[in-house]
């Protein structure tokens, strides 16, 4: 079944329409609360907060809502919800949203806020990897809250986003919590620098690699950490390059700070330790 959305000029229409898609999303952006990476405590849905994030909303719902089929229309939806309980919760912390000019037009151009909400909501229909509609949704929150992020730097953000897997955020927020878990990266990387032992699995070294390679992941070398293109090598390097070295580089941090990667849950960080481990034989 296919969802027909018709444009709307009048404003009021244009809130309805919003209002359609996150009724359609709701159970979906509540499924997604289970994950540890979903809607933000506080703040009943319905009502998005601040005017010019609410006008931004609904010019864009407006622009892209055209023909989604079901789950996509649920997706868009979700991400709403989402992207508004992140705007809750940093404005009841005392955040506000920015006023650099974000929100406004720029001659017959849109305002930048419209152009990468179009791209996060786009994404966020498209992608089958539902888990990252969270993270997507308060990229851009975070974006439309904090003024030392450019428009260009938010666009390339979304892109990264949406290029990267679900256990690549995984990972990242492994590392964003290095110390909790550097004895046992360093453990894992002695037990496949062993002859014979267990060794990690070949697509989960290509996802850290490419982390690596979108400068994303680097290597900490006495307290700094800096890129290293090569990392692997089809396989880690046996006794060159442990995994208690990686760290997260700017760009990493930056959208691990954005998207609020480091929150997801201890359960799915254990999980990616124990692939990357990948001891088939009882080690």
């Amino acid at each position: 079944m296919m969802y027909q959305y018709s444009p709307m000029d009048d404003e009021g229409q244009d809130s309805d329409l919003s209002a359609e898609l996150q009724s359609a999303g709701t159970d979906l952006a509540g499924a997604l609360v289970g994950t540890g990476v979903g809607l933000a405590a506080g703040g009943p849905p319905g009502a998005m907060l601040g005017a010019a994030l609410g006008v931004a909303v609904q010019h864009t719902t407006r622009a892209i809502v055209g023909r989604f089929n079901r789950r996509e229309g649920e997706r868009v939806g979700a991400a709403l919800l989402i992207m508004e309980g992140d705007a809750h919760r940093r404005e009841s912390s005392g955040e506000q949203l920015r006023d650099d000019g974000f929100f406004d037009a720029r001659g017959a151009l849109r305002p930048d806020a419209e152009e990468m909400l179009e791209g996060v909501l786009r994404r966020s229909a498209a992608t089958y990897e539902e888990r990252k509609l969270p993270l997507l949704a308060r990229l851009y929150s975070a974006v439309a809250h904090d003024p030392t992020i450019s428009p260009s730097e938010g666009m390339y953000l979304v892109r990264v986003a949406d290029e990267l897997t679900f256990r690549q955020f995984v990972a990242l927020s492994v590392i964003a919590h290095k110390d909790e878990y550097a004895r046992e990266l360093a453990q894992i990387g002695a037990q496949h620098a062993v002859i014979g032992g267990p060794h990690a699995d070949l697509t989960m070294l290509r996802e850290v690699s490419d982390l690596v390679d979108v400068r994303l992941l680097g290597i900490s070398n006495n307290g700094q950490v800096g890129p290293l293109n090569n990392v692997f090598d089809g396989l880690l390097p046996r006794g060159k390059t442990s995994y208690g070295q990686l760290g997260l580089l700017p760009a990493g941090q930056q959208l691990v700070a954005a998207t609020r990667a480091d929150e997801i849950g201890a359960a799915e960080r254990e999980a990616w330790l124990d692939a990357l481990r990948n001891d088939q034989n009882g080690h």
